[in-house]
């Protein structure tokens, strides 16, 4: 149900919108419905802040022209954040010795190559 309601809130954007818009800012997005909220995901933060704060409104009257009922919109990004963990100093250690292995194992390979030319 959601992803047929989203294609034709997409295809009545396509007409309420000039095309490099349309593709620059709706192409990549999916939505998800749960009761009367919507969740657009945007491809990134970036895309995700700019449909929230340019287009919410274009959106919900879509929406409401396609389904005959309103949502509350929220946005957000498929982006993957990185988190930082950090480490103990046992991790940190074995994690060390882990790198200074495969430096000894490339100098070896890279040694290997030099010989071979």
């Amino acid at each position: 149900m959601s992803s047929e309601l989203w294609s034709e809130v997409l295809d009545k954007l396509k007409g309420k919108l000039n095309k490099p818009s349309f593709e620059t800012w709706f192409f990549e997005t999916t939505a998800d419905i749960k009761n009367d909220v919507i969740t657009v995901k945007a491809k990134n933060t970036f895309s995700k802040e700019w449909l929230e704060h340019r287009y919410k409104s274009v959106i919900f009257e879509a929406l409401r022209e396609v389904s005959g009922q309103t949502f509350e919109i929220e946005f957000v990004s498929s982006e993957t954040k990185v988190q930082y963990v950090p480490l103990t100093h046992q991790e940190y250690t074995d994690l060390h010795e882990q790198m200074k292995t495969l430096e000894r194992r490339v100098e070896a390979l890279e040694q290997q190559l030099n010989q071979e030319d």
